[in-house]
């Protein structure tokens, strides 16, 4: 039997918890997506200015994670815009995350949500939950990404 310790989802909600106070959000996401679930998580998105600046910040980190868009595909694309490669329509978000232990979670910004939590079993990271909307703003503006956001804001 191997001496190599295993981790369990609760272990990786306290630690992520405390990185994730202390962190900007890319560095936060790159903690998760090219350390801890390495292979193994996904971004789910939908509509809107939030999933723009994190489908940008996960491009930058690393563009072959996978990116579900549950229920109807997006009006203006912007996965193809910021270069990510692996993007998938769904049906059931619970089909949909198959396979991956943790997934980021970017469908809605209402600054009430945990940044870390466990759903169904599976580790779910908000990493923009404390960002307000002048804060997505101000990511889109600083990135030349206000082409996406006006025309997100105008669907």
């Amino acid at each position: 039997m191997s001496d190599v310790a295993l981790h369990t989802p609760q272990d990786d909600l306290r630690l992520l918890n405390q990185v994730s106070r202390a962190a900007s959000a890319p560095d936060f996401l790159r903690l998760a997506i090219r350390g801890a679930y390495r292979d193994r998580i996904a971004l789910v998105v939908s509509d809107g200015p939030a999933a723009s600046a994190l489908m940008h910040i996960v491009a930058g980190i690393d563009r072959n994670t996978p990116v579900i868009v549950p229920d109807a595909p997006m009006r203006h694309a912007p996965a193809a815009l910021l270069g990510l490669r692996d993007v998938r329509a769904a049906a059931s978000l619970e089909h949909a995350l198959d396979g991956f232990e943790a997934w980021i979670d970017g469908r809605r910004l209402d600054g009430h949500r945990p940044l870390v939590d466990i759903v169904d079993g599976r580790l779910k990271l908000d990493p923009l939950a404390l960002w307000s909307a002048e804060d997505i703003d101000a990511y889109l503006a600083a990135n030349d990404l206000q082409d996406a956001q006006h025309h997100q804001r105008l669907a």
